[in-house]
Order: C-alpha cells, then structure tokens, then sequence
C-alpha cells in the first residue's frame, strides 16, 4: 500500500504551465465589403504548442476561401496567430476567440469584438461626358463632388492610367479639398490632336475612393466655332430674335439648328427660323420667338455641324418680364406750339406689381437720343410715383425754337424691365403771336415779331428767327454810314477806365482792358456719358499747366453731369494775359476741347467839350474799343441789357445835350422803305404805349445789330 502511495504521488505534477493567450486588440472596426485580421500573441513556457483553433462564439472556424488562418507557433514555446476575414458583412458581428493547446492543457483569449459600419465614398457627378474641341483652344472638364460626412482628402485626375499634374498644359483647380462639396476643374490648354482619349476624375475621403464615370475628349481640326449673346430680357406680346454668328473656315457649315433645353426646336407660327450660312463657311443664322410668353424663358442653344463635328453654342438665357409698367402719353402727336413759348408734355405711369425705379425723359432725332434734365432756361423735368406703382412725369419746354420739333420719350423701369411711350412734338409756321392777356394782343394786333416779346429766345436766337426778313430788309436798304446808329455810337460813346470794367466779344474771343477782370465763358454738353472732368489750360490744349482758382484766376462749374456751364476769370488783367486759352472736358469716351482767344487792345482816352446843343470829342488815340461789346453776343434780354447799362445811360442823360435832327428816330425816319408787300405791317408808335414803345425799341436794337448799323 505504501509502495502504491508513493507512486501515486510520483504521477501528481507539481508543474503546471498552460498556455497564455493575448488579444492585440479587443475591438475591430471594419467597413462593409473589405477584409480584416484579427491577432492573438501565444506564450506556452516549457512546453511546444501543439493546437491552435479560432472560434466565432463557440464555433470552431476552418480555413477557406472566407476565413484564413495563420500560426507560426505549432511546436515552439512561443508565437503568433492571425485569422482574416474576407469580404466583411454584417453577418459576422460577432466575438471571436483564439484556444491554444499544449501538454498541460489549454487556454483562451478574451473576446475579440467585431464592428461593421457602413461605407460612405465620396459621389462624382459629371456636367457632360463628351467634350468637342478645335486644335489651339483650351477645354474645361469639371466634376461635382459631394461627401456630406467625411470631409474630402483628396482630388486627382488621370488621363488614361496617367495621373496629371498642374502645368502649362493643364490648369487644375482642387475646388473642395478639405470640405464636404466641391467642383473641380480642370482646363487643357494649347489642345492638339494627342489630347484625344479619355479622362476620369477622383475623389477621396477616410472611407476611400471614388473615380467618376469616363470624360471623352474629341479633338478635330476643324469644328465650327460659335459666338452669341447670352441673356435677353423680353415683356410678354414681344417679339424677341437671338442670333449666332457661326465660323467654319476649313469646311462649309453643313447643318443649322435650335432648341430649348433638350427639345429642337422647328419654323412655324411661334418660331422663325433663318439657316444663313448653310454650305457657306461663314452665316449668322437667328431665331425669332414671337408673341412671347412667360412659358418661353428658358434655356436656348443654337448649333453648328461641318464634315468634322457639331459645336453647339453658350447657353441663351431668355427672361420673360411680365410685368413691365405701363407708360401713356396723350395725344402722341403735339401740334400748334409756337415758336419763343412753351409746352408742357404729360405722361402717365402704372406698374401694378413691382414698385416704379426710375422715370425720365428722352428727345430722339434722327435716330439720336439725349437724356433730359431740369436746366434754368430750357427744361423742367417733374416726376411723380418713384416707389409706388403708379406715377407721372412732365416735360415743360420752354423757349421753343424750330430744333425742338422732335419725338420726346417718356420712360419708367421697375424690376422687371424698361417701357415706354412716345409723343412727337410740331413747331408752328413762323409769325405766330402767343399773347398772354386779351389787352396786350390788341395792342400787338398786326406786328408781325409781336410773339418775341414773350419769349425766352436769346439774342442771337432772336436774330436766328428773324433771319429771313432781315436779310430781305438787308438787301433792299442802302444806308448812309455816316448817320448810321453805329456812327452816332462812336460820337456819344465815353471811354471807361475802371479797373473793374470788362470788355468781351463773341464766344470765341474776349476783349480786356489792362487792370481789369474778363470772364471766359464754356457750355460743356455730353448726350450718353457722365462729365468727368473740366480744366482750363493757356496756351496750349496739352502740355500747359492746368490753371486752378487763386489770386489770378477764379474757376466755376455748374450744372449737370451732362450738362455743365465752366467760366474762367481773369483779374488784374495785363498784357502777358493775351493768348489763347482751351476749355477741356473729358468722359469715358475721351476729350473735347474748345479754344478762346483774349485779346488786350490798345487803350484811347476821349476828351468831350459840352455845349447847350451838341457835344464833341477828342481821342487821342486812333484804336477805339467800345465798352459795352461784350453785350453784343450775351443772352441778355433787351431789360436785363438796359439794367446792365443803367448807371451809364443815366450819367450819359445828364452831361449829353444831342442834337435832336442827328437822333437815331430821326434818321430811320429817313431812310425808311414803305413795304407794300400783302405781309407787310404798319405799326405806329405811341408815345403814350409804354408797352409798344419797349417792344418797338427792342426790334431796332435786333435790326440794327444785324444790318451793323
């Protein structure tokens, strides 16, 4: 029994070394479709592993075509064992197990956890698959890329297997690098016929991959090339034309069409189609949609084809403004004005849906038009309703002449467009008497020139209306100069050597006295562009230091931006002062000059001996320079004249005694000409008619002007 014992306690082992197994990780996170390996770390101290076995729970799992197996440790004391797992599904969630077996018994690994989540790739979306391209010009391919949730890491494109990179021949443009949308491009440049083949597009992120469907490139020699214009606004009931000017040098254009978005579109009663350049190498074929509705804005494209390929043109974009306001002008035509008055042009305005954003007015001849606005002597402009949805515009002119019998627009905008309406303005016969009270017509009953009175004509414009008969009146009188009023002028005419006195002669030049100020004068107009600068500048237009306000010169600008008046004075004039001076105006389309000549005559002092009945004079000089010249060629009225003249005249009253037989009346009235023409006038003045009186005076100061008297 002891001999038993004891051999029994021979067999008891004391020790024991099973193996340790150690998970590398206790969780795997893989995606859908790819492939993952687990890994366990097998230490058996003292003794040789002799079974290694991976289960799914507790389900022994054997190599395959699913699951493979590694190990490296079968009869060492030490080692390694892997098991990948192909094609991941959902279906192998599970907890996996490594069990290990040596001598002493065996042992297991934790569990090792299997997550599946799914896989989210960029997408690629492509405008176009084909592209069509004439050899030297440059292509542009892009795609869309969307990754709402990982951002993307990376964009590529390849020709072909090729990879390509930025350079002279390519212009890539990673638009969305780093975010989670983006349209990059990429533009071949300099195109020739080895950039025929085809082209992809990549987009990556943390999940992977994505390659676009393939970019074809055509690349031919000769397409036609095609240009238009690619926005058109139109109000419904239009007619709008779109035209597409189409090149084939190489070969002749074989084939014209039209649509509107994908559908092609033929002539009849809303299309009309022109194919100009069919078989030709050049044409300019045009489709015209008539009678327009909102149901054709859209997309429209127009297409060439030759032997080598179809080019289709930039997309036309059409939109339909249906709710343009709605401008009237009653009457459209505006007859019976009279020359010297004014007349006022009404328009009225509704814009039922979109408030009014602008109202003007326009006066069109021959095709040109000129954007009016208010002035003091010709235009007010008055416009009612901006904002609203309904308003009204007029147009006062005032000062009428023959030049402003034209078309006058009135135009209003709001969001949606730009409508109009036109009236056209008649200027009367000349002769026509406007009177503004029952008495003063009576008492102008028969004067033909009576309507002058009540103008706003200038001087010059008076003499431009009266052209005709004074040169009738011009011809058929022979004058003596030397009782002319001009001669008389000259007797009676006393020198003034004020420091403060101007002397200015007609618009091209100006007269100036030493020690005195002249005021140069410029009317600036421009019809279409802004006004962006004026100066003044001596001597030369360019090259000349610009003159600028100081003790010297006093520069003034007024008026519009189309419309500016610029004036230069000149004090304390001297002889150095005479030269020519240049008014300069410049806008977006360039610069306009005009030149003044200042002129510094001689001076002459007059020396008058005053008796009871007559007054002489002696100059002592033979230059006479008359001090009111500049009156001449002013747009004064006959009262502003004598206002201007006014402390002279009187002085002149006083000191004068003149002989009553040399008066200007009384040598009109000898040398007047009876007219017995059916037209002629009679008009007898009355020395108590003050109103007659002026009127009959101001007609003298016209003629006398003209005849030079």
């Amino acid at each position: 029994m002891v001999e038993l014992s004891e051999s029994r306690s021979a067999l008891v082992k004391t020790d024991i070394d099973y193996p340790i197994v150690t998970r590398e990780k206790n969780t795997y996170d893989i995606i859908t479709g790819r492939a993952v390996t687990l890994k366990c770390i097998i230490d058996s101290s003292h003794h040789e592993v002799e079974v290694i076995q991976w289960k799914k729970e507790n389900v022994q799992i054997y190599d395959g075509s699913k699951y493979v197996i590694f190990e490296n440790a079968i009869d060492e004391e030490r080692g390694e064992t892997t098991l990948t797992i192909n094609n991941v599904q959902t279906s192998d969630i599970a907890d996996y197990f490594c069990h290990v077996e040596n001598q002493d018994g065996w042992g297991n690994s934790e569990a090792i956890t299997l997550n599946i989540h799914a896989l989210h790739l960029p997408s690629i979306s492509l405008q176009t698959t084909t592209y069509n391209a004439n050899i030297g010009v440059s292509t542009s391919f892009q795609c869309t890329i969307s990754s709402p949730q990982h951002v993307i890491t990376d964009i590529s494109w390849t020709k072909g297997s090729v990879t390509l990179s930025a350079g002279t021949k390519y212009t890539i443009s990673n638009n969305g690098l780093s975010q989670n949308n983006g349209v990059p491009t990429i533009t071949i440049n300099n195109i020739q016929t080895s950039d025929s083949g085809i082209y992809n597009c990549y987009g990556e992120n943390q999940d992977g991959q994505t390659k676009s469907l393939d970019i074809t490139l055509h690349v031919k020699e000769h397409f036609p090339s095609i240009s238009v214009q690619t926005i058109y606004n139109a109000n419904i009931g239009d007619s709008e034309t779109f035209q597409c000017t189409i090149s084939s040098p190489a070969h002749a254009i074989t084939a014209i069409s039209w649509t509107k978005g994908s559908v092609p579109l033929t002539a009849d009663t809303k299309y009309t189609i022109t194919n100009n350049g069919i078989n030709l190498n050049n044409g300019v074929p045009t489709l015209t949609i008539n009678n327009i509705q909102t149901s054709d804005s859209g997309i429209y494209n127009c297409y060439g084809a030759n032997q080598d390929g179809q080019t289709t043109s930039s997309d036309i974009n059409l939109h339909v403004r249906e709710h343009v306001p709605n401008v009237s002008i009653l009457p459209t035509s505006v007859a019976n004005t009279i020359i010297g008055g004014s007349v006022t042009l009404t328009c009225a305005i509704t814009s039922s849906v979109h408030p009014l954003t602008s109202v003007s007015w326009t006066k069109n001849i021959a095709g040109v038009s000129q954007i009016l606005s208010t002035d003091p002597f010709k235009y007010t402009v008055n416009t009612l309703g901006l904002n609203q949805n309904s308003g009204s515009a007029t147009l006062l002119i005032s000062g009428l002449s023959s030049s402003d019998e034209a078309n006058y627009f009135c135009i209003a905008e709001n969001e949606d467009g730009v409508a109009s309406a036109s009236t056209t303005l008649q200027i009367s016969a000349r002769g026509s008497c406007k009177c503004h009270s029952e008495t003063i017509c009576t008492a102008l009953k028969g004067f033909r020139w009576a309507y002058l009175k009540y103008s706003n004509l200038t001087f010059e414009e008076m003499k431009e209306e009266m052209k005709e008969y004074l040169d009738e009146l011009k011809s058929n009188m022979t004058v003596d100069k030397k009782t002319t009023t001009a001669a008389i002028r000259r007797k009676i005419s006393v020198r003034d050597f004020r420091t403060s006195a101007v002397s200015q002669t007609a618009q091209a030049s100006y007269a100036a006295i030493i020690g005195g100020s002249v005021k140069l004068i410029c009317t600036i107009t421009s019809s279409d562009h802004a006004i962006t600068g004026v100066f003044w500048t001596k001597g030369s237009a360019f090259g000349s230091p610009t003159l600028s306000t100081g003790t010297k010169y006093v520069i003034a600008n007024t008026g519009t931006t189309l419309q500016r008046f610029t004036s230069l004075i000149i004090n304390s004039v001297m002889s150095t002062d005479e030269a020519d001076y240049f008014c300069s105006a410049q806008n977006q389309d360039g610069t306009s000059i005009s030149s003044i000549t200042l002129h510094i005559p001689a001076q002459t002092t007059t020396e008058a001996t005053t008796t009871e009945e007559t007054t002489t004079f002696k100059q002592t000089t033979t230059v006479s320079v008359f001090r009111w010249a500049y009156l001449k060629d002013s747009n004064l009225t006959f009262e502003e004249i004598k206002e201007e003249m006014k402390e002279y005249l009187d002085e002149l009253k006083s000191n004068l005694t003149v002989d009553k037989k040399t008066t200007t009346a009384a040598i009109r009235r000898k040398i007047s000409v009876r007219d017995f023409r059916t037209s002629a006038v009679s008009v007898l003045v009355d020395p108590k008619n003050t109103t007659i009186n002026s009127l009959y005076l101001s007609m003298n100061t016209v003629i006398a002007s003209t005849l030079e008297i």
